[in-house]
């Protein structure tokens, strides 16, 4: 059966195009249980 995960993660501000960024990150991942990793 796939499994999709969603997380946020902190992002972090971009010093070379000077951007603070407050905002979280959405980290999804999509993967097959009934196999082996």
């Amino acid at each position: 059966m796939l499994i999709n995960k969603f997380y946020e993660i902190n992002s972090c501000d971009d010093v070379e195009l000077n951007i603070k960024r407050e905002s979280k990150l959405e980290y999804r991942i999509t993967f097959d249980d009934s196999k082996d990793l």
